[in-house]
């Protein structure tokens, strides 16, 4: 391994190097700027753009950083945190580890991927290779309107190659680096004038961050678009993920201090069996396993239905299993989610719009398996959720002021089928949630724009909030939660304008939920258990971000800056004097693996038509690892660092492309997960230096 790394690291600094001549003879050129806003693929999106920060990561960001997964990628974001909060959790400005995967609309192609529980075991985000993305689009902060509950922190929607079906792009690549390797290939052909076709195929096999711990990807595509007529045509696509792994969640403290990287966790002992009055063991690997196989369907058509209404209808579908436990094909989450978008968008005025919105959606996730070896008893965890929504968004554009009224009606039936130990219920909650927003800005001249931004949105429960386990006439047992969803208040004022030679953009946001809902024991163990509105939490935060273009050179800058605190409300404060033993003293400090700061420095430059090279620092801030001022040792381990990373891309010619690079140059021992303190305080480190050095052929 240390002759690869010595090979890669030669070569990356052989293309590096080989510029010296080009730089110095280059001759000045004339600053050239562009907007850094790419239109959106949904016009949904598209919408807000003038009242909101929307995000847009295209292919071309991408190509040639050494990312291999979608984590990679938004964690490139000051304004996201990816396994911060937990293995696979993506959190946006600053929800915290007990909120961050509720707080979050994920889809892929429009299509909600979201846990629906993370008990027992959850499915990680990266779903989809990144050669597979055309782009990713961001909205920080908010969105209900258009996606419901959980876009309290945010919505994140991956585009994949299918909006590409009309496009005449073939490619195949490869990309060794000293963590695995990754290869592709991707095929569009037009068959006709009206109809082309697409299909595709990445394979990624990775080592992680211990001795023997791995995960291997293979995914598949195909697709077709069909034009039918100048005003409407057809997309559709299929897609096949299969992903095997072996990993560590987490290591104690005390195991990383002696063993370090080369950890190897002791085979564990279970119950296999129960014969003749007494227990059979087992032995099972220590390490985690994952196991996942989804298939996704989407259909699209769009059509223009004349005077300015143009309609579009996408039905999909996914059903998959997962496996993210130490428990092999024990116990296997399976899911599946069907449903429907329907948009009808009428243009009108000075390029104002008017959008109604329909969604139905049916997400189930169940797990079985035998949780009692002695009575043969089955457990089961058993999740249904439809949701139907109507909604209209408005946006009235009239001389230099943009306007923006949305309001949406959703009505979500959350049925539970749950067999634990001891308790069961099968029931169903019924639950109607009404989000609203409203928004102005002004354009002040032909690059700059102010606005103000209002949003009343809500959150309901995942799997396990929506559940109470008590006692019904003397039996344990589940019941419909009789918590409240909860509802948030989100204001930004934000700010964007090319000054000089920068694009700047500042965003100031405050968001306040009065009624979060938290899970409470209030007796010996798991029972009983409530869910409950006992909590008051405000988040607020800055972000900023400039780009600029001198002649060869790119720059941006960003930094993003979080502050929240929760604090227990007067329904929390009547709960404590009954169960004074479940106060929690909430420090004001900050919330939970909330890093405060990150900072982004990225520089590319042009050497010539052919040669360029990428210089990245990333600067991520200690996060909060504790709920109390007096609970604050953690071994001084989750100390802020910064990373950096160098990339050279080389145009071979019209169709190769050769590129290569380092990610954490300099090998900083950080952490990107701790719980706990002591020396059993639970931590995940994050990768070592890593080379990497790739070809891609277009034809």
């Amino acid at each position: 391994m240390k002759g690869k790394r010595k090979g890669a690291l030669l070569a990356v600094m052989a293309l590096a190097v080989g510029q010296a001549g080009v730089v110095q003879g280059a001759a000045p050129e004339s600053i050239t700027l562009s907007d850094s806003y790419v239109k959106a693929d949904h016009d949904e999106v598209s919408q807000l753009k003038d009242t909101k920060q929307v995000i847009v990561i295209t292919r071309k960001d991408m190509e040639g950083k050494g990312y291999r997964t979608l984590s990679d990628v938004l964690n490139a974001q000051t304004s996201i945190n990816t396994g911060a909060a937990g293995y696979g959790k993506i959190d946006i400005r600053g929800q915290g580890g007990d909120e961050a995967d509720r707080n979050l609309v994920f889809m892929v192609d429009g299509v909600p991927l979201n846990n629906m529980s993370s008990h027992p075991w959850s499915l990680h985000y990266d779903v989809v290779p990144v050669e597979n993305v055309e782009k990713i689009e961001i909205i920080p902060g908010g969105g209900s309107v258009l996606y419901g509950s959980g876009a309290s922190g945010g919505v994140i929607n991956v585009t994949t190659q299918k909006k590409a079906g009309n496009q005449k792009a073939n490619s195949v690549f490869s990309e060794w680096n000293s963590d695995g390797y990754r290869a592709g290939v991707a095929l569009s052909q037009s068959v006709n004038d009206q109809l082309s076709i697409q299909a595709g195929y990445t394979r990624l096999e990775r080592d992680l961050q211990f001795d023997n711990t791995w995960r291997n990807t293979k995914y598949g595509y195909g697709g077709f678009r069909w034009d039918i007529d100048p005003t409407q045509h057809i997309t559709f696509r299929a897609s096949h993920l299969e992903e095997e792994g072996q990993y560590l969640s987490n290591v104690t403290n005390q195991n990383l201090k002696e063993y370090g990287r080369d950890y190897v966790p002791k085979p564990k002992r279970y119950i296999a069996g129960y014969e003749n009055g007494k227990y059979i063991w087992g032995t099972r690997s220590g390490y985690d396993k994952t196991d996942t196989a989804l298939d996704t369907y989407q259909a699209s058509y769009e059509k223009d239905m004349g005077r300015n209404w143009t309609l579009t209808t996408d039905i999909f579908a996914d059903k998959g299993h997962f496996i993210n436990n130490a428990y092999d094909d024990d116990q296997t989450t399976e899911r599946k989610t069907r449903g429907m978008h329907v948009r009808a968008d009428h243009a009108y005025g000075q390029d104002s719009h008017l959008l109604i919105g329909a969604d139905w959606i049916k997400q189930e996730q169940n797990l079985d398996y035998i949780g009692s070896v002695r009575t043969g008893t089955m457990y089961h965890f058993n999740y249904d959720r439809k949701t139907a929504a109507l909604y209209v968004l408005n946006t009235v554009k009239w001389g230099k002021y943009t306007f923006t009224q949305g309001l949406r009606r959703e009505k979500t039936d959350w049925s539970f089928f749950d067999v634990g130990n001891n308790v069961s219920g099968d029931d169903t909650s019924h639950r109607w949630d009404t989000a609203g927003e409203l928004s102005a800005a002004y354009h002040y001249n032909d690059t700059g724009r102010v606005y103000v931004r209002y949003e009343r949105g809500y959150t309901g429960p995942d799997a396990i909030q929506v559940k109470d386990a008590i006692k019904v006439n003397g039996v344990r047992s589940y019941i419909p939660t009789s918590a409240e969803d909860e509802t948030y208040d989100l204001y930004e004022l934000g700010w964007r304008d090319k000054i000089g030679a920068s694009i700047v953009g500042i965003t100031l946001f405050e968001s306040y939920t009065g009624n979060q809902m938290n899970r409470y024991y209030t007796g010996a163990g798991l029972y009983p258990a409530y869910t409950l509105n006992l909590l008051s939490t405000r988040r607020r935060g800055a972000e900023f971000s400039l780009r600029q273009r001198l002649g060869k050179l790119k720059l941006s800058e960003s930094y993003t800056w979080l502050l929240g605190h929760s604090k227990w409300n007067s329904e929390g404060r009547d709960f404590l004097e009954e169960y004074p033993a479940d106060s929690i003293d909430y420090t004001r400090a900050g919330l939970t693996k909330v890093p405060k700061h990150k900072i982004a420095l990225h520089a590319d430059y042009d050497f010539d038509d052919r040669w360029s090279m990428g210089l990245g620092w990333t600067f991520f801030g200690k996060y909060i690892n504790y709920l109390s001022d007096a609970d604050k040792a953690d071994d001084g381990l989750m100390h802020s660092y910064g990373l950096v990373d160098v990339s050279v891309n080389l145009k071979a010619g019209q169709q190769l492309t050769v590129y290569g690079g380092i990610t954490n140059l300099f090998n900083k021992d950080y952490y990107e997960y701790g719980n706990g303190a002591g020396p059993y305080q639970t931590l995940l480190p994050g990768f070592e230096r890593t080379f990497y050095m790739g070809v891609k052929y277009t034809f």
